[in-house]
């Protein structure tokens, strides 16, 4: 029964550019968005979704300290304002579902994407279409 349980994967960093990813997965965007001749920047967002608590206990008198939530997205892409989230296989923690879900609600004006393998890097560039049609059309 016990070889049944998932057993977690755990992603490697490496460097392009100069720049430490958490994964390969992460770096190989990068490197795609740099072939498509597409900026992006590299975790350099921070949204505070939950701010820090500290709290009291009125049984054992205790200060007790809740850490905030941040959210910070591994990558935007400032011509298109867009937000992408690399995840590998598989990304149902319940602590980013959680962050999402805080995220969306906090900033609902923000596009955020989440691509889960290569193939979806391919994907992308029709999203990325996408809002270039869109501008056009507003502009």
């Amino acid at each position: 029964m016990a070889e049944n349980y998932y057993k977690r994967v755990f992603a490697k960093p490496c460097k392009y550019k100069g720049i430490v990813f958490r994964s390969h997965l992460e770096r190989d965007f990068a490197k795609y968005m740099t072939r498509n001749h597409i900026d992006w920047e590299y975790e350099k967002h921070k949204f505070e979704l939950l701010p820090r608590e500290e709290y009291y206990d009125n049984v054992e008198n205790k200060k007790h300290i809740l850490r905030s939530i941040v959210f910070i997205p591994d990558f935007y892409l400032p011509k298109y304002n867009l937000i992408v989230e690399i995840k590998g296989y598989p990304y149902d923690s319940r602590l980013f579902k959680l962050k999402l879900r805080l995220f969306k609600s906090k900033c609902p004006n923000k596009s955020i994407v989440i691509l889960k393998n290569r193939d979806e890097f391919k994907q992308l560039k029709t999203i990325l279409n996408n809002f270039e049609q869109k501008e056009i059309e507003n502009g």
